[in-house]
């Protein structure tokens, strides 16, 4: 069974996908295209995940919610069992990080965001869809094992044709958390969602000052489930 948090944001993202629109042009192209930067390259995600507390590691390609999934199939009581443990490493990777709720609900933290409405022209991507990958990623612990190389971006969730992208612009390789992904996603759903009938549509690039950046986007080949 998945997690309570992770069935609750699915469960209302379900609730109103009914009716699912296009989203409006991108500013920057005119089409719907690929957000990644002008000469990044694309890299493909390894996941280094344990597969019980205390357990043994395995090695897992692909995005958040095809990673779950096969955590399920390997174990099919990981939620109920790690979901103590991830709470705890949830908390102190945000009080690491410089990450406090408001009492407003939106994260504060030193670093930049920039709106796709504010002329990066990254098309909107449905909510409910980023909610959920902002979800699964709280969802499991450890760290990518291979991070993107350098100026080279992974797409760490994706579904309902709407992508979180992880990019890094250092010279180097670096390894990422993915709650600190999530609490970029969080960041940018508080920061960057706006209404065009007849959905909550968000997107825009979550910028940190040593050197990696989040992007929330449509991507048109995000299947319904991938």
């Amino acid at each position: 069974m998945k997690s309570t948090s992770i069935l609750s944001t699915i469960a209302v993202f379900l609730a109103g996908a009914n009716g699912l629109a296009t989203p409006v042009m991108s500013r920057r192209s005119g089409e719907v295209g690929s957000p990644i930067p002008e000469g990044f390259t694309v890299a493909e995600l390894e996941w280094e995940v344990e597969t019980t507390p205390g357990g043994s590691n395995v090695t897992l390609t692909g995005t958040v919610e095809q990673v779950h999934a096969k955590l399920l199939e390997i174990n099919p009581n990981w939620d109920e069992e790690f979901a103590p443990i991830i709470a705890k490493r949830n908390a102190e990777a945000m009080a690491a990080e410089g990450i406090t709720p408001k009492a407003d609900g939106v994260l504060s933290k030193r670093d930049w965001t920039v709106c796709g409405d504010s002329g990066y022209g990254h098309d909107g991507a449905h909510t409910g869809a980023i909610e959920t990958g902002v979800a699964y990623l709280r969802g499991l612990s450890g760290q990518a094992s291979r991070g993107p190389g350098p100026r080279s971006c992974v797409q760490v969730s994706c579904s309902w044709s709407s992508a979180i992208w992880y990019c890094n612009n250092n010279s180097y390789t670096k390894y990422m958390p993915w709650v600190h992904i999530a609490n970029a996603g969080q960041v940018l759903l508080d920061s960057c969602k706006y209404y065009t009938w007849p959905n909550w549509w968000v997107s825009g690039e979550r910028h940190h000052d040593d050197g990696w950046f989040a992007i929330v986007a449509w991507n048109p080949d995000c299947n319904k489930y991938s």
